[in-house]
């Protein structure tokens, strides 16, 4: 069994051990229609130099039209099959597939045309145990039913339920859950995700912070981070958390009734006339007093004289 997008290892191997460095080893799928040719392509083939310098040598014309046939492995193998070429002196022919696909599982066959041998391999994507295995048979596995999921190897009787991505709580389906992977949450517009899962979904999402009176915005909130908040510095303010302003000076014909803060604004106002009107009336007044002082001050003295 394999998980999708897994390594997997299609174990094949020659009894009693002997090598295989100098033959052809073939693993292809039994099931796999022809091509329109009709001929069956091959999941991975392996071929020493020296099966190639023997093949006029080889009276099996069947044999040698094999081993002479063009490269014909199936497309969606290319690049993803190999063996371990270490280890095909002591008869290991093991097969090793990368990044399974759904379309991988099936039945394989490995071949050694040369032995005469072959092995039947069947690989399972995205399943769970059917019947345990008995010292008669192997497991059987089934595959899992729409709204649960398996996504590696096990020896259990259930897959897992889908996850649900609640949209009340922030998260969205970037990605439907399948047979073999679980559903992909993401968050909505104004969250941000506090849990991922497997380091591409999110299961647990919170709103952006808010940043209040006397704050502002220094760092927007993404899908991963939350927003980060400044606090306005001396002489600016800010009323809804979005930016810092500086505070409005006071004109010349206005007085400050109230001093700014980091949440509000100076307050000015326009100076009272009244209170200009008094300046000239005290000098007035006072000039007044002088002269009537002066007066009485010269009224005296002219009494002493005479």
């Amino acid at each position: 069994m394999s998980a999708l997008g897994d390594d997997v290892i299609l174990p094949c191997h020659v009894e009693p051990q002997l090598s295989v460095e100098n033959m052809t080893v073939i693993w292809w799928k039994p099931d796999e229609p022809p091509d329109p040719m009709g001929v069956h392509r091959y999941v991975h083939r392996y071929q020493s130099n020296r099966v190639e310098e023997d093949l006029q040598m080889k009276e099996d014309l069947q044999l040698e039209e094999d081993l002479q046939m063009e490269d014909l492995q199936l497309d969606s193998y290319v690049s993803r099959t190999s063996l371990f070429t270490d280890d095909l002196k002591h008869g290991n022919v093991s097969l090793k597939i990368k990044k399974v696909k759904l379309s991988d599982g099936g039945i394989y066959r490995c071949d050694v045309p040369q032995l005469a041998s072959a092995s039947k391999i069947i690989l399972v994507v995205g399943a769970v145990v059917r019947t345990d295995c008995t010292p008669q048979s192997d497991p059987q596995c089934i595959s899992c039913m729409n709204g649960t999921f398996m996504k590696k190897p096990n020896g259990l009787i259930r897959c897992f339920l889908c996850s649900s991505c609640d949209r009340g709580a922030g998260l969205f389906a970037q990605q439907g859950c399948t047979a073999t992977a679980d559903t992909v949450c993401d968050v909505v517009r104004g969250y941000f995700c506090k849990t991922l899962t497997d380091e591409t979904g999110c299961s647990l999402a919170q709103k952006h912070s808010h940043c209040g009176p006397g704050e502002w915005v220094e760092r927007p909130g993404t899908s991963r981070t939350d927003t980060v908040c400044g606090s306005c510095p001396l002489g600016y303010f800010s009323l809804e958390g979005l930016s810092c302003t500086v505070w409005t000076p006071c004109s010349e014909t206005e007085v400050k009734v109230k001093e700014g803060s980091a949440s509000s604004d100076v307050v000015c106002a326009a100076a009272s006339r009244q209170r200009y009107g008094l300046i000239p009336a005290f000098i007035l007044f006072t000039s007044t007093l002088v002269g009537l002082g002066i007066r009485v001050f010269q009224a005296d003295l002219s009494g002493k004289q005479r």
